[in-house]
């Protein structure tokens, strides 16, 4: 559709500069630049509307439109999925998100996030967040890394590394604990 708009905009140029114009005329000439695809090793990083559509239905929040705000670079994320109680009665829920982040045409790198705003509920939060990233690596019909699950539950850090793909898991810890699990795409 978009071939056949240039197409009709060019034949339009020409047959206006052509009509009752004696004059010499100069070629129009529209150069087509083709946008680099990507070869990112979980596949469905290579297709950025379908991943967010993907992981949209793992039940924390819509991922938003994959787009370059200001140039500060490609990328999409749901906003906080809140639950639990809130710390005695005041402030913030634990709250758990998605980060994308990649180049116009194709995710690297996903991050799953998890703030534990209420220390009482943290492991109500931590099973949350470890049935998403279970589910999370479903999504992405990838293997998830032997004793990953288990650094989860025992909140030690991990790290794995193959041939396709890098998992980090962190906890930074201040007022609240902080979970994060990233998956970068080779």
């Amino acid at each position: 559709m978009k071939n056949l708009s240039k197409l009709l905009t060019l034949i339009f140029a020409i047959t206006l500069l052509s009509c009752g114009n004696n004059k010499k005329t100069e070629n129009v000439v529209e150069e087509v630049v083709e946008t680099p695809k990507s070869n990112m090793k979980i596949k469905l990083f290579n297709e950025t509307e379908n991943l967010l559509n993907k992981l949209s239905e793992n039940g924390i929040g819509e991922l938003k439109e994959w787009k370059n705000p200001e140039d500060m670079g490609w990328g999409s994320l749901t906003d906080y999925y809140q639950f639990g109680e809130q710390k005695d009665g005041v402030g913030m829920q634990n709250n758990l998100a998605y980060y994308l982040e990649g180049e116009e045409n194709y995710a690297k790198n996903l991050l799953l996030n998890l703030n534990v705003n209420n220390p009482k509920s943290k492991k109500e939060a931590v099973k949350l967040f470890s049935e998403t990233t279970e589910t999370t690596f479903k999504t992405l019909e990838i293997e998830i890394p032997q004793g990953l699950l288990e650094a989860i539950k025992n909140g030690k850090d991990f790290k794995s590394e193959n041939d396709n793909f890098t998992t980090d898991f962190k906890i930074e810890n201040s007022n609240i604990d902080t979970y994060k699990m990233e998956i970068v795409s080779k």
